[in-house]
């Protein structure tokens, strides 16, 4: 994609590794068919490496 279009925020929002001042605001993020922002610190852990 193109510079700026927020790839890189893609991948952190997904991953839940974003700056303290991001915001979840709604909707859903589903990863390999799960809910990403319902899963644990200790699954997140597992799907980082």
């Amino acid at each position: 994609g193109e510079s700026g279009s927020g790839k890189s925020m893609s991948a952190l929002a997904v991953t839940k590794i974003t700056p303290r001042a991001a915001q979840y605001k709604g909707g859903r993020i589903r990863l390999n068919g799960l809910d990403d922002l319902s899963l644990s610190e200790r699954d997140l852990c597992k799907i980082r490496g």
